[in-house]
C-alpha cells in the first residue's frame, strides 16, 4: 500500500467549518398538504453523482423539495453533458456549472442565469503521479495531458497557459478522452485533469501517490457549482425558484450537519460509490463553499467581473458579456434577510 503525498503550489487550504443556518424558516416555505399537487420541476447536476452534489439529493430524499412544494427530478451530467445548454433548450429547469463555464454559456448568447455559488472557489485541479517531474504547472510543456472539451478543467487549464505565456499548440500533447484515472494511472498521459473534492478521494482509496496543482494558485479563480436557471424561469416563477433554493441550501446544511446520514443516503443513488470515499470527498468541499460571512451560495459582481475579465483576456471568450444579467443574488439574499429578523426577534 503507498502512502500518499498531496503538494499543492502556494496557499494551503484549512478545513474550515462553514457557517449553515440550519434552523432557519426559509423565506416562502411551504407546509405543503399531502393532497396538494407539487410543481414537477427538474435539475441537472454537473457530474456523475457523488458527494460534491449532495445537498441537491439531500434535499430531495429528506422531503426539503416536497415541503416546498416541488417534485424534483435529479438527472446527472458527465463529461460530455452541457448543463447550460440543457437548462436553456427547456430540457431541465435548473442546472450545476463552473463559473467560468456560465460565462462562456452567456458569451454565446445562452440565457442563463446564476441563482447561487456555492462553491466559493472552482475544484478544478489537475494531478500527476508523485513519480512524475512535473512540480508545478510551468513544467506542463512537453507532457501529455488529457482534455475534456469545455469542460471547466479545459477552460482554467488554457487560462493559466496563457498567463504563463505558453502556447499549448506548440508544447502540449493533448487527448480528449472521457476514462477518469486510468489512463493517468496506466502511464499513457502525464497530467490528469481532476475536481479537488473527487478524484484525489479516489485515489487515496487506491493507496496512490500523486500531487495536484489547481489554477487558483495562478490567478485564475472561478466560482464552482453555481446553481442556474434561465432568464424565463426567473421572470415567469420567481416563487418556484426560491422554493427551490430554500430546499438547496436546506439540504446542504444538513449535509455538513449530519455527514454520515447524509451520505447514506448519497450512495443509495450509485452502485458505485463507497461510503468512506464519499465522506472524504465532503469533507474536501468544505473549504471550497467557505464564506467568512456564513452566507454560503452568495455572489459579489466584482468576484464575475474578474472571473470574465480574465477568461477575456487569455482569449477563451470573444465576445462580450453583460455582467449585471449574468447572476441573480435576491433569492440567496432573501434566505439570509429571513435568517436574520429571525435572530434579531
Amino acid at each position: 500500500m503507498y502512502n500518499i503525498k498531496i503538494i499543492r503550489k502556494g496557499r494551503r487550504l484549512t478545513f474550515m467549518a462553514i457557517l449553515f443556518i440550519a434552523t432557519i424558516p426559509f423565506v416562502g416555505c411551504k407546509q405543503t398538504n399531502k393532497n396538494e399537487e407539487l410543481t414537477q420541476i427538474s435539475t441537472r447536476i454537473k457530474w456523475f453523482t457523488y458527494a460534491s452534489y449532495i445537498g441537491t439529493y439531500v434535499a430531495k430524499d429528506w422531503g426539503y423539495f416536497e415541503k416546498e412544494g416541488l417534485d424534483v427530478t435529479i438527472y446527472e451530467g458527465g463529461p460530455q453533458v452541457d448543463a447550460t445548454k440543457l437548462v436553456a433548450a427547456g430540457n431541465n429547469d435548473f442546472g450545476i456549472c463552473g463559473g467560468d463555464q456560465l460565462i462562456v454559456a452567456r458569451s454565446k448568447g445562452l440565457p442563463v442565469v446564476a441563482i447561487a455559488a456555492l462553491m466559493q472557489e472552482s475544484p478544478a485541479g489537475f494531478m500527476v503521479l508523485d513519480t512524475s517531474d512535473i512540480t508545478s504547472m510551468e513544467d506542463f510543456p512537453g507532457h501529455k495531458i488529457r482534455i475534456i472539451p469545455g469542460h471547466n478543467t479545459e477552460i482554467e487549464y488554457r487560462a493559466v497557459m496563457k498567463k504563463l505565456g505558453i502556447n499549448t499548440e506548440e508544447s502540449m500533447d493533448e487527448m480528449v478522452n472521457f476514462t477518469e484515472l486510468q489512463l493517468l494511472l496506466n502511464g499513457d498521459i502525464d497530467i490528469e485533469p481532476i475536481y479537488l473534492n473527487n478524484q484525489p478521494s479516489k485515489a487515496r482509496d487506491l493507496g496512490v501517490e500523486f500531487r495536484t496543482f489547481t489554477p487558483t494558485d495562478y490567478g485564475v479563480r472561478s466560482y464552482g457549482n453555481v446553481y442556474f436557471t434561465t432568464e424565463k424561469m426567473i421572470e415567469e416563477k420567481p416563487e418556484v425558484v426560491q422554493s427551490f433554493l430554500n430546499a438547496i441550501i436546506k439540504g446542504w446544511s444538513q449535509a455538513f450537519e449530519t455527514p454520515e446520514a447524509a451520505v447514506d443516503s448519497l450512495i443509495t443513488h450509485s452502485e458505485v460509490l463507497k461510503k468512506s470515499v464519499e465522506l472524504d470527498k465532503l469533507e474536501n468541499t468544505r473549504p471550497l463553499m467557505f464564506r467568512v460571512d456564513g452566507r454560503t451560495g452568495f455572489m459579489e459582481k466584482e468576484r464575475w467581473e474578474d472571473i470574465y475579465s480574465d477568461l477575456l483576456e487569455t482569449n477563451v471568450i470573444k465576445d462580450s458579456v453583460n455582467i449585471s444579467k449574468l447572476f441573480d443574488n435576491r433569492f440567496i439574499q432573501n434566505i439570509y434577510k429571513q435568517a436574520q429578523i429571525e435572530v434579531e426577534h
